[in-house]
């Protein structure tokens, strides 16, 4: 946050001159989204979007719902995503438990093995398969 930001400043601003309050915060918007790096483009659409919601709204509550629904919006596709690698990690420690490293790029299954999967996360008709029912490739001694 800018330590120059002055609420109070910007409360008057916007009770005297809306227009100018507009301005003065789209310009530090700009200024921002200009020195944001990778994330550029990513910020320019979420502003957009930011930006389409505060028209639309009909008031400043509205605005703040509107908003409040968006983020909460990326925050869940954010938990399903996470939650979605969580599983793949998952998967990849079960192939691999069954496997010992060979040299510092290659594995071959352990000797007592005779499966991927931990026979834990599969049922009998399930062999080869992931717990999801994608099928993985064998991974020959």
């Amino acid at each position: 946050m800018n330590a120059n930001f002055h609420f109070q400043e910007w409360v008057f601003l916007a009770q005297v001159d809306e227009q100018a309050f507009e301005r003065r915060r789209k310009q530090l918007i700009d200024d921002f989204l200009r020195n944001s790096g990778t994330h550029r483009a990513q910020l320019e659409v979420l502003q957009r979007k930011i930006d389409q919601q505060r028209s639309m709204a009909g008031s400043p509550e509205e605005v703040f719902v509107a908003i409040s629904s968006l983020m909460c919006d990326s925050f869940c596709r954010l938990i399903s995503e996470i939650s979605g690698l969580k599983t793949d990690i998952n998967r990849l420690r079960s192939l691999t438990s069954n496997m010992v490293p060979t040299s510092t790029t290659s594995f071959r299954r352990k000797p007592e093995s005779s499966t991927c999967l931990d026979p834990g996360l599969r049922r009998d008709d399930d062999r080869g398969k992931s717990p999801g029912g994608r099928i993985y490739p064998s991974i020959s001694a």
